[in-house]
């Protein structure tokens, strides 16, 4: 109990396994194989056709690591010996130092034995009709063999019959598109017009009856029956896609791009029946799952300066609707309660963005991008359907379940930069310039922290009332370019996190919240700062808490440990010798500078996860030809 306590529960222990054992994942080999061919013929100077077919074979094996062994021969401390544990797969329970470790269940549960296959044939037809007009069209064709065979075991089992859930099918989709397109260029204006086909089809027979019915959907269930079933239906929709560039000056244009798009569902949200060894059903899919439609506008300026930077400022707007959900079907006795892939989803992104590139150069290249966006989302219908009428109008008549998600927008900055000496650059030596070919690059990215809900009282309509730290990181690699003969050797480092910056894990803790300085609200008793989720307390500072309360009364005694903010005041008083006392301000400045009254959430080994790491490694070319 003692180790459960300090790990914070056995789910802890799984995750201190997972960073220390190879119990926790079943390790994953993915195989895939892939043939491909291109065919072009060039009819004359102004037209040729491609046509290319490639078959892609990909097999998943997903099993727990070798059995563990339980020979008790090492010494964990003087006298007590343990086996291998958390080494090797055990999917029993299993005694170690007084605390009861579960096996199975969430320990290296996952198995995939699927094989996909898909074979694929594309013509594209490309012709200079006139000087004006460049005419493109193609089309595409892919069949798919899905052999799923995949699932989680159940707690402590390891039997082929001991799934908690499994998805086995075979099924064969195809999928299709036409297009064709106009690139027309005039007096330097050019615009792009075109039309795309797509064609999908599930190519199936799927379950189609009550999606209450009980001998389809609980232990009831019995493979010999035959349910009810109807065949997929294709799905066709025509894209139309525009775009324009427009010069007004000799070194600015205006441009537009306007289009719809269409998107296949994850075919495992399609095709899943997750049923479990007792008969239950606890998800399936939907073949008949309609095609998410993006349609997206863009309007942007472009402005060279001196040849060499490009300034771009772009606003944008992307509508999609019948995104992928899942909805949840129960029955009274909680019997049925299963997960259906629907696509009752919405959302918009809009925002815009401003980036100042340099493409090319001898000594340095890059470009700087900030974005501002507002993305809000929501769904129609019920997420929840009841087998039980009452229950249904309970549901539907609580209305918050349709409302509208909209986050506060989070600002987002990419400088992405990189420095050259060239090949020739400096003194020879052995015919090798020594300080040419270096490459120093460097890539920094930062984000407005994120809005969390911090709602301890339960007030309603609360949302996004505190914000996390800003988010920032440097990356950087440095490399050097040596020629000898035929070969080039690429000799790099690459460095995550250069500026060692610190990341809270964990800090959805409720004792770490309540610790937090946050900005003063009606909505929850912490003490008023400037505190935002992620901030931390200094490495090596010892913690000091500090409790609220709204008035101090002296004839109630304290505690002697904390520190006391009273709130009426907001002054700081301590208990000590049985008498109250307000703290000098240079201590408390003290504490409120290392955030010392910070509780830390977690073990200390899960604080920070993403220290710097610096990688070594060469690159070896060989040029065939001269």
């Amino acid at each position: 109990d003692q180790v459960a306590g300090n790990a914070g529960g056995v789910g802890d222990i799984y995750s201190l396994n997972g960073l220390f054992g190879d119990a926790v994942f079943s390790p994953s080999e993915v195989t895939d194989r892939s043939f491909a061919g291109k065919f072009t013929h060039t009819i004359n100077s102004q037209t040729f056709y491609e046509i290319s077919a490639e078959h892609f074979k990909v097999n998943y094996l997903v099993e727990p690591s070798p059995l563990r062994d339980t020979t008790r021969n090492v010494e964990v401390i003087p006298g007590f010996f343990e086996d291998s544990n958390p080494f090797g797969y055990w999917p029993y329970d299993a005694q170690g130092l007084g605390v009861i470790l579960k096996g199975g269940g969430s320990m290296s549960s996952a198995r995939d034995h699927s094989v996909v296959t898909t074979t694929s044939i594309k013509a594209d037809f490309t012709s200079q009709v006139n000087f004006q007009n460049l005419v493109k069209s193609g089309i595409e064709f892919s069949y798919n063999d899905l052999d799923l065979n995949y699932g989680t075991m159940g707690w402590g089992q390891n039997s082929e019959d001991a799934y908690s859930t499994r998805t086995q099918k075979r099924v064969f989709p195809i999928k299709g598109s036409a297009y064709v397109q106009d690139k027309l260029e005039t007096k330097e204006f050019i615009l792009n017009a075109g039309l795309r086909l797509d064609y999908s089809n599930s190519n199936t027979d799927w379950y189609d009856g009550d999606p209450f019915y009980a001998q389809f959907f609980t232990s009831e269930y019995n493979n010999s029956i035959v349910f009810p079933e109807s065949k997929g239906a294709p799905q066709w929709q025509l894209s139309p896609r525009l775009g324009i560039a427009h010069p007004i000056t000799e070194n600015a244009k205006l441009f537009f791009n306007y289009g719809h798009f269409k998107q296949v569902p994850n075919y495992d949200n399609m095709f899943r029946i997750g049923r479990n060894y007792d008969g239950y059903i606890t998800s399936i899919g939907n073949p008949n799952l309609i095609l998410s439609k993006t349609i997206s506008y863009e309007l942007g300026f472009d402005y060279s300066i001196d040849d060499e930077l490009l300034l771009q400022l772009a606003a944008y707007y992307n509508d999609v609707t019948d995104q992928q959900n899942t909805v949840t079907y129960k029955s009274p006795n909680s019997s049925i309660n299963y997960g259906r892939t629907s696509a009752n989803n919405y959302s918009d992104t809009r925002g815009f963005e401003l980036t100042l590139k340099k493409n090319a150069g001898r000594w340095w290249s890059g470009f700087a991008n900030y974005t501002y966006q507002v993305t809000t989302s929501g769904h129609f219908g019920s997420e929840e359907m009841y087998d039980n009428p009452s229950e249904q109008k309970r549901y539907d008549d609580q209305t918050v379940k349709l409302y509208q998600d909209r986050p506060i927008p989070q600002p987002y900055a990419r400088v992405n930069v990189s420095f050259y000496t060239p090949d020739d650059f400096g003194p020879e030596l052995m015919g090798h310039c020594v300080l040419g070919g270096f490459m120093l690059n460097t890539l920094f990215d930062w984000q407005e922290g994120w809005w969390a809900t911090w709602n301890p009282k339960g007030r309603l309509g609360i949302r996004y009332n505190v914000q996390s730290v800003d988010y920032y990181n440097l990356d950087m690699r440095i490399a050097k370019k040596v020629g000898i003969g035929r070969f080039s050797f690429d000799i790099f480092a690459d460095i995550s996190n250069v500026l060692d910056t610190k990341r809270l894990w964990g800090a959805d803790d409720q004792a770490y919240m309540q610790s937090l300085h946050l900005p003063k609200s009606d909505v929850y008793d912490n003490i008023p700062g400037d505190d935002k989720v992620g901030d931390y307390r200094k490495p090596g500072v010892e913690f000091q808490p500090i409790e609220y309360q709204d008035q101090i009364d002296p004839l109630i005694p304290g505690k002697e440990r904390p520190l006391y903010y009273e709130g009426s005041t907001g002054k700081y008083w301590e208990y000590k010798n049985q008498q109250w006392s307000e703290v000098d301000k240079a201590r408390v400045d003290k504490v409120l500078d290392d955030k010392a009254y910070i509780d830390m959430p977690n073990p200390s080994t899960f604080w920070f996860l993403n220290p710097r790491n610096i990688y070594f490694g060469i690159r070896v070319s060989f040029n065939i030809f001269d």
